[in-house]
């Protein structure tokens, strides 16, 4: 499909065991089933995920602004620029042809990965997994943090020649080399305070997703309940969702506050009926290998069934 300043955009729907992008220094690069493609004379860029630049259409649209930034050959400042300023739950992978240089980079609030070795990159902890012969071969420190707290804090992931890109960072990839470099954000603590409401803050970021059937997360909380009146002032179509006991606190003041603004609150009860043996290892999968929230991935199963294809939580 043809689009605006030469670009061409590929959609890829890969079959095999490759779920991720992942990039070997030796092989190349591989697509996922979700990895989308853009184009120009100078670049080839993969990303997975929701991006965008507030007040810019999700995707594809923001994705060409992003390319119609770069210039031939740059040095990396204009690359840096342009990445600052997108948004969203996203990894990318960015090929200077010129240079034969690669650039690889996660979103700038940890809500997606970058994992690495010396030698490959990807947004997937367990397609790096599937390349190391000894899976029994654990790094202690990092099990052991993961069983105490139900998360890695460390720098090795499971395995010490496995480790998950900081945000703050990006990686390099050329001349049969792995580099770590800064991103070069701006100290959120140190910039001046942005005069607006949260409400006028939220708008250009929610228009870039109007494309999608948006599912708002409602419990008891005060987050989710702001988030809710702030797309309904907005006049955002949406609907809203929770899961647990109906006679729990949380499920009844969601169910209470939906009725107050007109909406029917999508609610699945979740008992040890609805769980198999199967369901662990497909949460575990859907975590990519890095928890195992049973309850949350039948949530999310339930209600991409029901045909929502973002949701917003607080």
């Amino acid at each position: 499909m043809k689009g605006s300043s030469n670009t061409d955009v590929i959609h890829h729907s890969m079959k095999g065991e490759i779920k991720s992008m992942y990039l070997n220094i030796h092989s190349g690069i591989e697509l996922g089933a979700q990895t989308l493609q853009l184009s120009n004379q100078y670049y080839d860029l993969y990303w997975e995920g929701i991006i965008y630049y507030p007040g810019i259409e999700e995707g594809e649209s923001s994705m060409k602004i992003f390319l119609d930034g770069l210039l031939p050959r740059d040095n990396g400042n204009m690359i840096l620029k342009q990445v600052s300023g997108l948004r969203g739950t996203w990894t990318l992978f960015l090929h200077d042809r010129a240079q034969d240089i690669w650039f690889a980079f996660s979103d700038h609030s940890h809500q997606s990965f970058m994992f690495f070795t010396n030698t490959s990159v990807s947004n997937s902890f367990l397609r790096l997994r599937a390349d190391i012969p000894d899976k029994t071969k654990t790094d202690e420190e990092a099990l052991l943090c993961f069983l105490y707290s139900g998360y890695c804090y460390t720098k090795s992931i499971f395995y010490s020649d496995i480790s998950r890109l900081d945000y703050h960072n990006y990686l390099e990839i050329g001349g049969s080399k792995i580099v770590t470099r800064s991103k070069k954000l701006p100290d959120v603590f140190a910039g001046k305070i942005i005069p607006g409401s949260f409400v006028s803050t939220l708008e250009p970021l929610i228009a870039s997703l109007r494309n999608y059937n948006i599912c708002l997360d409602l419990s008891g909380g005060t987050d989710t309940r702001a988030l809710l009146i702030s797309l309904q002032h907005l006049g955002f179509d949406f609907d809203v969702a929770t899961y647990g006991d109906q006679y729990y606190s949380e499920v009844q003041i969601a169910q209470e506050t939906a009725k107050l603004v007109g909406k029917d609150l999508k609610f699945i009860n979740l008992t040890s009926r609805d769980m198999n043996p199967d369901d662990l290892l497909l949460a575990w999968r859907g975590c990519d290998g890095l928890d195992i929230a049973l309850d949350s991935y039948k949530f999310e199963t339930w209600r991409r069934k029901l045909g929502y294809t973002l949701v917003i939580g607080g």
